[in-house]
């Protein structure tokens, strides 16, 4: 393996988060958001509000910030009021905990539930349009087949939409949990909301019965496109564009519940109990978690929290 283990450790991070993110739009295949409408709906400059919020307790502060998985360098740097935040903080807490034995037992699970049993290939599990969609998207991405076909085909479509988005410029390295977990360790106390082993079983709960047509719906959608246009709404603060990128997942209200709605009571569970603790919390999370009904900041809401969001 040419990378290092850090760099590995970037990459499969972001694999796993993105196919978790972006998992609950594959079903309806969404068409690739204009990043003029985000601009269009963004206030001025000075009022720009940003993906973090501050909640607090008689003993705890505790910052979210909704994150992006990969990131480019444009990203950086990070708005001076999102650096003071995570300063003045005495834990970092990530979506998945990111330690270098974490990502090394999850790249042996991935692996156990990501291959095929043995004398079966990718393409005997697709029909012949889906065969034909793959192999011209391999092609276009200069991917040897050979390196594919042991791989189910949700693990599939994970593995070409990083390779896409990576041949676009995106970086799992300059994704926003790196960032900070580069600069927390030594530093601060690090934590979790999930485990690995909780997402990929999460992830494996998603694919059952429907990964052959997953795979179709990645081939076809241009990711690149829609992770440039996630990006774009991230830096202008547009929430409202961020949550009208979930409506097509929303159709598919099982793997919806899945991927978000599931998840994100867990990790308003999480938050809940850390206000209880007598610390300061800087926690980054997907921004597709934070943004609609039913996500962590509605639900804690909902709960009687007063949620204060940057601005």
């Amino acid at each position: 393996m040419s990378r290092s283990f850090p760099a590995f450790r970037s990459v499969f991070s972001a694999l796993l988060l993105i196919a978790l993110w972006a998992g609950g739009l594959v079903p309806g295949c969404a068409s690739t958001p204009d990043p003029t409408t985000a601009s269009q709906a963004t206030p001025a400059p000075q009022e720009k509000p940003l993906f973090l919020w501050k909640v607090e307790s008689d003993s705890a502060t505790v910052h979210v910030l909704g994150s992006v998985h990969v990131g480019s360098p444009e990203l950086y740097p990070l708005d001076p009021r999102i650096e003071a935040a995570f300063a003045g903080s005495d834990v970092l807490v990530l979506e998945i905990d990111m330690d270098d034995e974490a990502m090394a037992d999850a790249a042996v699970r991935m692996t156990q539930v990501a291959l095929l049993p043995k004398g079966e290939n990718l393409d005997d599990h697709l029909n012949e349009a889906t065969r034909k969609l793959l192999h011209e998207k391999l092609d276009l991405l200069q991917i040897n087949p050979a390196q594919i076909q042991m791989f189910k085909p949700w693990f599939a479509a994970m593995m070409i939409t990083m390779r896409e988005i990576e041949a676009a410029g995106f970086d799992g390295e300059l994704g926003i949990e790196q960032h900070f977990l580069k600069r927390a360790q030594g530093t601060k106390e690090l934590s979790s909301l999930e485990s690995i082993s909780d997402q990929i079983t999460a992830l494996e709960a998603y694919t059952e019965g429907t990964a052959a047509e997953s795979l179709r719906q990645a081939l076809e959608m241009d990711s690149a496109a829609y992770f440039r246009s996630m990006l774009t709404a991230w830096r202008l603060g547009d929430s409202r564009q961020l949550d009208l990128m979930l409506d097509e997942a929303r159709k598919y209200p099982e793997s919806y519940a899945v991927m978000f709605t599931n998840r994100n009571i867990g990790m308003a569970n999480k938050i809940e109990g850390y206000l209880n603790q007598n610390k300061t919390f800087f926690v980054v999370a997907g921004a597709g978690h934070m943004v609609g009904k039913d996500s962590v900041v509605d639900l804690l809401q909902k709960r009687g929290h007063k949620l204060v969001q940057a601005r």
